[in-house]
């Protein structure tokens, strides 16, 4: 009841988050609510280099790559869709820069023209949950993920 009352589903979702935590090494307290076990199943989607190597088949997941992708984009410039693609077959390895491109435009973190010639990135504050990730990805990485 205990766990309930603090907003998990129960004890064992409790304990899972905790261990996820602690495996992040992140602070316990954080400002916003962080779903730490999720930020570590979707890391395993990455590689040591922060590549990406397969595509989530559960749509939360694939939110979080996307801010990823979305990280890697540089702001305030025009771009066009081969240069977008370019960007994309670098970040990924599965061989679908396509798939990763329209995401990213249906989640609203790119816009572009009706004739699909120039894509920008659209400035966002990302979710806890993502900025997570990013820190996570950069610290396997030893680099920083942002642009």
């Amino acid at each position: 009841m205990l766990t309930r009352a603090i907003g998990y589903r129960n004890f064992q979702h409790f304990r899972a988050q905790q261990a996820a935590m602690e495996r992040l090494e992140q602070p316990p307290q954080v400002a916003e609510p962080v779903d730490h076990l999720r930020v570590e199943r979707v890391a395993n989607h990455f590689d040591d280099e922060g590549v990406m190597i397969r595509w989530p088949s559960k749509a939360s997941q694939q939110q979080l790559c996307l801010w990823v992708l979305w990280s890697r984009l540089p702001a305030g410039v025009v771009l066009t869709e081969r240069q977008v693609n370019d960007l994309l077959r670098e970040a990924h390895s599965f061989g679908d820069h396509a798939l990763l491109r329209r995401e990213l435009f249906g989640a609203g973190l790119v816009s572009r023209t009706p004739d699909c010639r120039e894509y920008r990135k659209i400035g966002r504050q990302p979710p806890p949950d993502a900025l997570a990730l990013l820190r996570r990805l950069a610290v396997r990485g030893g680099q920083s993920t942002f642009r």
